[in-house]
């Protein structure tokens, strides 16, 4: 007995308008165009960095490099030393609007379909290496450059990228590699090219370092080590590698901003003045607190008589204080103050024109003014294209007393101009057996005022 033949299946045409059974043409380039699931790592990266750049614009601006050394920037060799913790808060700072927006665009537009193909467990530590690695290197090969912004991390990310889309084992289908390939492309000529324009070598360098970290670690397999296969779940080494450099990145950030104290530099009034003494001299004034901590003596007689005394850092303090005091033969006479003060004048008037250092120019040419009612000799001069500084000269009893206050040139908050003219009127001399020589009025007639020994 025979088995009934099985009925054949009804013949139904396929539309001439589907050329292959499967999704539609739309279906298929969202695939190919769309990550494989939502950028988690990248849109938290992206929220640090605004936050971040938030207390940037509160804490002075953006722009302003006390704001961005305080809250962490890298610069010089000790970022490879004591302060190896700013070679990753450096990493999520930024140098205004423009330089987060293209950050971020890139993070996102490189980093979400690197996250697709990873996860991202293993997208926050390349980053974070990225990073690490980029600015240790700028840091020994532009030592005095402030280094700041994400782009050695982003360009780990792109690095990756342009190899894992090309890379055998990575598990996509050929459609799905053509929109990171692009991406990244666009990415790094781009940003290359931009940086180019605006002279910046060493931003370049960040990227060359962090985009060959990123190859490094795709070629030779690290970033694939043991990968999961799509849906399952990350080796539990790996998540908590990823969630210790997550905590290292948040300690590094704390630990600057609660040392450095960057809310300091927004208004005068935050920072209090007090009063240091010049080391072996009769002569003291008043300066910033943030400033007085960090004095370095560049030279001191032993006989009392010269003293030269370095107040602050110019990237990390608002203002620094360059104090120069010379003891003289004899004093000079308050009925004489005036024309010694015009001689004095001129001679320093003549010195302002020879050739200086380069980069070194005056602004305003020594002239006679007057500091607490009293005769001074007063200038001006830029120090370079991001420092600017002035400077009193005068006479007060038997001592040449040089005062220059440095800023930078652009960006000081507007609190911090009268500041200036505070430390110069604050000088005050006074030797034992002799009256008191100061440039405040008020100290001489009844000791009151803003002239006090001792803090403000």
């Amino acid at each position: 007995m025979t088995a009934p033949a099985l009925p054949s299946p009804p013949d139904v045409p396929a539309p001439l308008d589907t050329p292959w059974r499967g999704p539609g043409y739309g279906a298929r380039l969202r695939e190919a165009l769309l990550p494989r699931r939502l950028p988690f790592a990248c849109l938290a990266l992206m929220a640090a960095n605004l936050a971040v750049f938030g207390l940037e614009e509160l804490w002075g601006g953006s722009t302003f490099f006390v704001t961005l050394k305080r809250m962490g920037a890298a610069s010089g060799p000790s970022s490879l030393g004591a302060e190896a913790w700013r070679l990753l808060s450096a990493g999520y700072l930024h140098l205004g609007g423009r330089h987060l927006l293209l950050n971020m665009a890139s993070l996102v537009l490189g980093g979400m379909y690197l996250e697709g193909m990873l996860g991202p467990s293993r997208l926050l530590l390349l980053y974070t290496l990225s990073i690490l690695g980029s600015n240790a290197a700028l840091a020994g090969l532009y030592p005095n450059t402030l280094m700041v912004g994400a782009s050695g991390g982003i360009f780990g990310l792109v690095g990756a990228v342009l190899v894992l889309a090309c890379h055998p084992r990575t598990p996509l289908p050929l459609r799905r590699r053509i929109a990171p390939l692009v991406c990244a492309s666009a990415i790094a000529g781009f940003t290359v090219y931009s940086a180019c324009e605006c002279g910046q070598g060493s931003s370049n360098t960040a990227h060359l370092v962090g985009a060959a970290l990123g190859m490094g670690l795709a070629l030779t397999g690290v970033l694939l080590w043991r990968l999961p296969w799509p849906g399952f779940r990350e080796w539990r080494s790996v998540r908590v590698s990823a969630s210790a450099a997550a905590w290292v990145t948040v300690a590094c950030l704390g630990f600057g901003i609660g040392t450095e104290r960057p809310w300091e530099v927004r208004e005068a009034e935050a920072q209090p003045m007090v009063r240091v003494e010049l080391p072996g001299t009769a002569v003291s004034l008043a300066v910033p607190a943030g400033a007085a901590a960090r004095a370095e003596v560049e030279d001191v007689s032993e006989d009392g008589s010269f003293a030269h005394v370095v107040y602050g850092d110019v990237l990390t303090d608002p203002l620094a204080m360059d104090v120069t005091v010379e003891r003289l033969e004899e004093a000079v006479p308050e009925e004489r103050m005036e024309e010694e003060t015009e001689a004095l004048s001129d001679k320093l008037y003549g010195e302002a024109l020879e050739p200086t250092e380069e980069g070194v120019r005056m602004e305003v040419m020594p002239r006679v003014g007057t500091v607490g009612g009293r005769p001074a000799v007063e200038s001006s001069r830029s120090l370079g294209a991001l420092f600017w500084g002035a400077r009193w000269v005068f006479y007060r009893g038997r001592w040449l007393i040089t005062v220059e206050v440095v800023r930078l040139a652009s960006g000081l908050p507007a609190s911090w101009n009268w500041r200036m003219l505070e430390v110069a009127r604050s000088v005050v001399v006074h030797e034992e057996g002799e009256p008191p020589w100061d440039s405040c009025t008020a100290w001489n007639e009844g000791r009151t005022g803003m002239c006090p020994r001792g803090p403000w």
